[in-house]
């Protein structure tokens, strides 16, 4: 039996960034070498169903879902040409807010700061 391409597409990056974001480490492989993780809003470890809600927010807000249906729709051609520029503010959301948090992370009620330790450095430094 083979799994449609499609469910190994979302699945893939939907189990990486939330069983990493949800590890004892709260970051994904990228944000551990630029010293970022993950938390919730008092600097706890998420679990997995957070990361996973985080996860799924973060790609809904995302400019590429409305552009599909833009493409695909004739219906959505040119009065609704305004959504493409919707998810892309949500984005812009941390340069106005005081906490710098981006929208998929205020309805999740996570955040991501800086960790103070680089897992993959830390022998570098004796």
């Amino acid at each position: 039996m083979r799994i449609p391409a499609w469910i190994i597409v979302l699945t893939v990056p939907w189990l990486y960034y939330s069983i990493l974001e949800s590890s004892k480490h709260k970051a994904s492989f990228g944000k551990v070498i630029f010293d970022l993780c993950v938390t919730d809003n008092s600097g706890g470890r998420i679990s997995f169903w957070k990361a996973s809600l985080r996860y799924w927010l973060k790609f809904l807000l995302f400019p590429v879902v409305p552009v599909i249906i833009y493409l695909s729709e004739s219906l959505l051609r040119k009065p609704y040409i305004l959504l493409l520029l919707i998810p892309s503010l949500t984005y812009l959301l941390p340069l106005i807010n005081k906490t710098g948090r981006s929208l998929h992370d205020i309805l999740s009620g996570t955040k991501v700061s800086v960790s103070g330790k680089n897992i993959y450095r830390e022998g570098l430094d004796s």
